[in-house]
């Protein structure tokens, strides 16, 4: 089912635009689907376990509905010891076609036990304490 949004009639036109399904859910572009593909089919592979395509992409299209895949690649949201941290990061970059030293997992890890707030967070909350403030202000006028 497709929603309809539209504007104003101008003569005999309407102009608007149709939201649907496909239209909300995270998606990947056909090149990064492509690569996560072949890269989970080789670790499956390797780890003596072929894969068919459609697996492949069953596995793809539940990581990235889940948020633990997107375009830039794996987002792990792990708890955990360190160990077991830095195991994930290795064995899920594998997964995905981008392998990892153990010096840089360690490093990612660190990097994300240290800064659980990360910055950006920090000023999309900044951003939206001011627009508050603007709202406010312009409402006491």
């Amino acid at each position: 089912m497709r929603l309809w949004l539209s504007g104003p009639r101008i003569g005999w036109f309407r102009p608007g635009i149709s939201i649907g399904p496909e239209d909300i859910r995270r998606r990947l572009p056909s090149w990064r689907r492509d690569e996560y593909r072949e890269a989970l089919k080789a670790y499956a592979a390797k780890h003596g376990q072929p894969i068919t395509n459609a697996q492949a992409n069953h596995d793809i299209d539940r990581a990235v509905a889940l948020g633990e895949l997107d375009a830039a690649g794996p987002m792990l949201h792990i708890k955990g010891s360190r160990q077991e941290i830095i195991e994930a990061v290795m064995q899920t970059s594998e997964k995905f076609g981008t392998p990892v030293t153990r010096a840089e997992a360690e490093r990612l890890t660190d990097k994300a036990i240290r800064d659980p707030w990360p910055r950006r967070v920090f000023w999309e909350i900044l951003a939206v304490l001011a627009a508050l403030l603007v709202i406010v202000a312009m409402a006491s006028h």
